[in-house]
């Protein structure tokens, strides 16, 4: 035999939303066990009494709720553009020494061999 859950009321839901944060229908229906499509109707009933808010965050297609007045801000965050900052290395082009010449000679010693 499947028993269906009930739907939560509105009272229950807003107790499990915290202020300034966002809940998609996902999370909320994963706090009480049920499919999302079967709150979905509920918080669309909750928007239109006022009880909670939808926000689309940075054009999303997604929607989320919140407590009506706790929405958090999307402003969209300035870059500070900088110049590259000048090379501070110096670029050796002369003969190479120590380890960096051994390599040197082994890469030399393979191209010659693999021409033949």
């Amino acid at each position: 035999m499947v028993y269906a859950k009930k739907l939560p009321t509105p009272e229950a839901v807003l107790a499990t939303i915290k202020p300034g944060c966002l809940y998609c229908a996902h999370h909320i229906s994963r706090k009480f066990s049920i499919p999302s499509s079967d709150i979905a109707a509920l918080l669309a009933s909750m928007v239109s009494k006022g009880l909670l808010s939808r926000v689309k965050p940075n054009g999303r297609r997604n929607s989320y709720y919140c407590q009506p007045g706790s929405e958090p801000s999307f402003e969209k965050h300035t870059i500070d553009e900088t110049m590259a900052q000048p090379r501070t290395y110096a670029v050796l082009t002369g003969e190479i020494a120590g380890y960096g010449a051994e390599m040197e000679r082994y890469r030399a010693l393979a191209m010659m061999t693999r021409a033949r």
